[in-house]
């Protein structure tokens, strides 16, 4: 699976973080395009493998509001959401999930 495969990471808060970092030190000159994209390959394919490592359990219950599938990259859009784990809950009014096919699967 090659690292575009992993780009919607960037859309995540840290992902958005990073890049605003490393667009300001392009700006001023810190570090060339070239080595801010190494960066973010490399981003890209260090989340998906500390991910795929989390062990934690819980479930979740909401209102399913949209659903897509485009090349086997699955988006919900879920409204008033409930997570639960072992020790709290989390409410949300919207959350955006994406599921992708796991490249050993």
């Amino acid at each position: 699976m090659n690292s575009t495969d992993y780009l919607h990471y960037r859309n995540s808060t840290i992902g958005q973080a990073l890049t605003d970092a490393l667009d300001d030190m392009i700006q001023t000159g810190t570090i060339q395009a070239s080595v801010a994209n190494r960066v973010l390959g490399h981003f890209d394919r260090a989340i998906s493998a500390q991910l795929s490592q989390v062990n934690a359990r819980g479930s979740f219950r909401g209102s399913l509001s949209t659903y897509r599938n485009c090349d086997d990259v699955w988006t919900f859009i879920l409204r008033d959401v409930t997570f639960k784990f072992d020790r709290e809950n989390i409410h949300a009014d919207k959350v955006k999930i994406i599921a992708c096919k796991r490249p050993d699967a």
